[in-house]
């Protein structure tokens, strides 16, 4: 009865259930009311054997409203929520019986947002009126202020330790954006913020706040943060209204107001109006999205120690190695992701946390080389030579490192020599063939075409020859051609 409580809603009278289980979940609903519709889809076989042999279903198949739909690859679910995904349910402990990790990843991550919505609903609703009743402006009205202007976005991660002093360096007209959990730790050590952004709707999370309400930094909150900090702070504060919440969709549009996306933390919503604001450049410092050194936050910030990061899955890190992370900071890193892939992110937005997980798609730098301070670091193009590819190991490890070397400032090429009409290369990696055909070629020739294509398109500072000991050959031969003896191999 507890699931059919949790996910039963009046007004919804068509429901999509993924995980059959032993059916027990589907007649709660069913019981509650037996007139809705529901579509239970189910990828294993074996699941819906047990549940027929142990579950009594005969009354389950004569409502007209329910049908159960063997769904081996996931298509014909991904195939109804094109139509939409608010009535749909995930049973939660059928996604052990996923064996692809990353359909079951997915799956997991759509779980985890979407109960985070429905346990906060309540919260929602008693927030966002008394937030509707306390705004000074929208964040829209602070597109002159930041427009065209660098923008550092502060967060708590452990690594802010690192370089957190080095913002009173900030050249003038460079913005400070904190999140609420840094923003007592900033101003204790005299650094200057221009705004602090506060979203998260639990009360418990006002302590940040407690003594600071007489501060006159302008705040943006979001339409369901704790009402308690836009009612007693008094400086400045901008109403963020979301994408996702139907109160706060209602008001931006009946205002004319723009909607703002969140991705689910206070920090991804900050770059998300920092882009939609029109920011030069974007720069984070203390996001590690990850248990860097199996901490949880910077020294005067929050909880400081990890509670069993050890058992947690280990992603690349900046620097190298690897960091644990949980499964709410894969779907943060994530979001960025795809968020820095739109067609409005004209700007560079930059990792300048030095530490903490790889976010792909953001170039890496340390926050000296972002204020400007010493000397801008000098961009290495690294050409990979490889004679043929297709979907293998070299071709994995190819596709796994390139990001990682243009996060680092690194300017990539792939160069296959022969076509094999197979395009293996992940999406934004650059990658050039050279010539067609299988058979008939010699080292001779290589090393002349890849001098040719050199000649047009410049030449590397180190060539990573792979697949082949000869393409070592190749690679040295090409720049006995080219007379130039500086390129490393």
């Amino acid at each position: 009865a507890d699931f059919a409580g949790y996910y039963y809603d009046r007004s919804c009278d068509a429901y999509i259930l993924w995980g059959l289980g032993l059916g027990y979940h589907v007649k709660e609903l069913f019981s509650l009311d037996d007139g809705i519709s529901l579509q239970v889809f189910e990828s294993d076989m074996d699941v819906i054997y047990h549940c027929l042999m142990a579950t009594e279903m005969d009354m389950l198949f004569a409502l007209p409203g329910f049908s159960l739909i063997y769904d081996p690859d996931f298509s014909k679910m991904i195939a109804t929520l094109d139509e939409t995904t608010k009535s749909f349910i995930i049973h939660n402990p059928s996604l052990r019986h996923i064996p692809d990790a990353g359909i079951r990843e997915q799956m997991e991550m759509f779980f985890i947002r979407d109960s985070g919505k429905r346990n906060a609903a309540v919260l929602f609703e008693a927030n966002s009126r008394e937030n509707f009743r306390n705004f000074d402006g929208y964040v829209d009205e602070l597109k002159p202020q930041f427009q065209g202007k660098d923008v550092i976005i502060v967060a708590a991660g452990p690594s802010l330790d690192k370089n957190v002093e080095q913002l009173k360096n900030k050249k003038p007209g460079t913005i400070i954006m904190a999140v609420e959990t840094v923003f007592r730790k900033l101003l204790s050590l005299g650094i200057e913020v221009d705004y602090m952004i506060v979203t998260d709707a639990n009360s418990r999370i006002y302590g940040h706040m407690t003594g600071l309400e007489n501060q006159t930094v302008p705040m943006l909150y979001l339409a369901t943060a704790y009402k308690g900090f836009a009612k007693n702070y008094r400086g400045k504060k901008y109403l963020i209204c979301q994408n996702g919440y139907d109160k706060a969709e209602e008001l931006a549009h009946k205002q004319g107001w723009n909607l703002y996306d969140t991705g689910g933390s206070v920090s991804t919503t900050a770059l998300d109006v920092c882009i939609r604001l029109g920011c030069g450049r974007i720069a984070f410092i203390g996001l590690d999205l990850a248990y860097t050194g199996n901490l949880a936050h910077a020294t005067g910030t929050a909880r400081r120690e990890a509670e069993e990061a050890e058992l947690m899955k280990q992603v690349p890190a900046v620097g190298g190695g690897s960091v644990p992370v949980s499964r709410l900071f894969m779907m943060y890193n994530r979001w960025i992701v795809e968020r820095v892939k739109q067609s409005d992110v004209t700007m560079p937005v930059v990792d300048a946390t030095e530490g903490g997980a790889v976010i792909p798609g953001l170039e890496v730098m340390t926050l000296g080389e972002y204020l400007g301070i010493g000397e801008a670091p000098v961009k290495k193009r690294i050409d990979i030579l490889i004679p043929i590819g297709d979907k293998g190991g070299v071709e994995n490890i190819i596709n796994m490192t390139v990001p990682y070397m243009q996060q680092k400032g690194m300017e990539v090429r792939v160069i296959q020599l022969i076509s094999t009409g197979v395009e293996w290369t992940t999406e934004g990696i650059p990658y050039y063939t050279l010539l067609e055909g299988l058979a008939g070629h010699t080292l001779a020739e290589f090393s002349e075409c890849y001098k040719s294509f050199l000649e047009k398109m410049g030449a590397p500072d180190c060539i990573l020859a792979t697949a082949w000991p000869s393409m070592c050959y190749v690679a040295r031969k090409t720049m006995m051609l080219l007379e130039n003896s500086a390129i490393r191999i």
